[in-house]
């Protein structure tokens, strides 16, 4: 097993979180005593200048790297802290494993989105396609409306010219129709 230095861990957490990569400062004391400060910029510091940075001072150790690892420890805990994140540690298949699910989340994404546009274009025409039914039913509902008012006019029309052309026995046809009213017009006077 690997064991992946905190230092590189605070490097990748800083990268993330959009922040500068952290200085370490060296020292060493009475011959074997390595003493080592990170400087850090913090989320809520980094304004874009290098002035404003946080430090975690004189983490002491024997060996040089031990030291630098435990400063960046001390470090993460307190970005964890301040940014109110939470840091996993995972090892190297789990990562690739990971990164397989991002890659698939990213095609469904895009894949959903592409649908969706093209719904957007089915939804459009089917709306058109309704929206000319509709008028093409209004069309014919108010042709029908015509229509069936002009046939009345047409009927009541041909009822007033039959009746003012009314003329008692002119011809055969007009016989048939005249003889009721003319035995109608008898009977009432």
């Amino acid at each position: 097993m690997v064991k992946i230095p905190y230092r590189m861990m605070l490097d990748i957490l800083l990268e993330t979180l959009g922040l500068p990569p952290a200085e370490y400062r060296t020292r060493v004391y009475d011959g074997s005593r390595v003493c080592v400060t990170v400087l850090f910029h913090t989320p809520t510091s980094y304004v874009g200048n290098d002035r404003n940075r946080m430090a975690i001072p004189r983490v002491q150790s024997v060996d040089h790297s031990m030291s630098e690892d435990s400063a960046a420890m001390e470090a993460i805990g307190y970005i964890k802290c301040t940014v109110k994140t939470e840091i996993r540690d995972y090892n190297y298949s789990t990562m690739k494993k990971l990164e397989e699910e991002n890659r698939s989340l990213k095609h469904e994404l895009n894949m959903a989105r592409y649908n969706k546009k093209k719904m957007k274009t089915k939804i459009r025409s089917i709306k058109n396609k309704l929206m000319i039914a509709t008028y093409e039913k209004k069309q014919n509902a108010m042709g029908w409306f015509v229509l069936t008012r002009y046939m009345h006019g047409l009927s009541d029309h041909i009822s007033n010219v039959t009746a003012l052309n009314m003329s008692p026995g002119e011809g055969p046809v007009d016989k048939i129709i005249n003889d009721p009213l003319i035995n109608i017009e008898k009977v009432a006077s």
